[in-house]
């Protein structure tokens, strides 16, 4: 899982083959295809969608974590935050915290976001943050966003289906790809169900104020845990890292071990029941592009 979402960062390069995730893992194709396919069998791998950089849009990213009044709204809660607009993605933590990410233009556009997911939820936030994504400043042609709208049905589609979808050769598509994946134009996100994993699953914000010993931690962390499933290391002052557990002494004892970390200076820990990923918001966003694009040409 984690050679499939997350190898250091978000997956940026959506059509790698499971033949170079074999290569790494030191195993052959047909063990990591087994792997995925039995994820999918037990209901812990959902859809893989893809999602676009905010910077290509004109948006910065940010998040939330903050605890409902009432473990009993929760599901109603969740529903009506993945209607917001900028909305992309929602954890789903054991008990009453969730966990927002969304995308945002300005100072104002974050606040408001921040404040109607505080009302929705009846608190104040555990905390909230911006969020920093690699800079994507590349210009798209009406193909190019022909091809993401393509590829949100399915990102590792044939490029001879995205090709005949589109309307242009497959050489066509091929060399749009690597020029988007060059630039980092979208990434790589599956739903998640860690409720169907035979274990537990948490997920670890790490803050670590100082950059050079975040460095050093980060690398600490992933050399470490065999069982994480992502991490995102990018921002400047804190990480967040997914692992699954055989139990909750395990999680614990991980839990301690990073909060000894010289220069680490605040550790937060939830237990996942399961990852959301909005699409209505996304896909409108998308299809605006295709419709103004279509319409300068």
């Amino acid at each position: 899982m984690r050679e499939l979402v997350s190898p250091g960062s978000f997956r940026w390069d959506i059509r790698e083959s499971y033949a170079a995730m074999a290569e790494r893992l030191g195993v052959d194709e047909e063990t990591v295809r087994r792997g995925i396919n039995r994820a999918r069998e037990i209901g812990f791998l959902g859809d893989i969608q893809l999602i676009i950089n905010p910077s290509l849009l004109g948006y910065k990213s940010g998040g939330i974590e903050i605890e409902i009044d009432d473990v009993e709204r929760k599901s109603t809660v969740i529903g009506q935050i993945a209607r917001l607009n900028g909305v992309t993605m929602i954890i789903n933590f054991v008990g009453n915290p969730l966990r927002a990410s969304f995308y945002f233009q300005n100072e104002d556009d974050f606040q408001e976001t921040v404040q109607r997911i505080s009302l929705i939820c009846n608190s104040k936030p555990l905390r909230f943050e911006k969020t920093e994504y690699p800079p994507c400043n590349l210009k798209l042609h009406p193909t190019d966003w022909q091809i993401i709208r393509a590829l949100r049905k399915d990102p590792r589609r044939q490029v001879s289906d995205l090709a005949k979808e589109v309307g242009v050769s497959t050489k066509t598509v091929k060399r749009r790809l690597d020029i988007m994946t060059q630039h980092q134009t979208f990434y790589l996100v599956p739903e998640l169900n860690y409720d169907n994993y035979p274990g537990v699953a948490s997920s670890i914000i790490v803050i670590i104020p100082d950059q050079a010993k975040k460095i050093i931690i980060d690398k600490q962390i992933t050399a470490k845990l065999d069982s994480l499933v992502f991490s995102w290391t990018d921002n400047k002052t804190f990480s967040v890292f997914t692992m699954v557990c055989m139990n909750m002494s395990e999680a614990d004892e991980i839990d301690r071990w990073i909060r000894s970390l010289d220069g680490v200076q605040n550790v937060r820990m939830d237990f996942i029941k399961e990852g959301l990923i909005p699409r209505e918001w996304l896909d409108t966003e998308i299809e605006r592009r295709v419709q103004s694009s279509e319409v300068m040409v």
